[in-house]
């Protein structure tokens, strides 16, 4: 592995988050994490929506 470096940083990277920003990563579990409270949102909404419907 020694002679070919491009391999070795390849590795490294690969494994879990070594080698990665932890500014971007940082930044994507957040716009992950608002997504997904956005979608559970919309979610009760539209299930609260149906239950009103199905009470009428």
């Amino acid at each position: 592995m020694a002679e070919n470096p491009g391999l070795e940083n390849h590795r490294i990277k690969s494994f879990k988050n070594k080698g990665r920003d932890v500014e971007t990563m940082r930044r994507h579990r957040n716009e992950v994490t608002v997504e997904l409270r956005k979608g559970c949102q919309k979610e009760k909404r539209e299930s609260k929506k149906l239950k009103m419907y199905l009470k009428q």
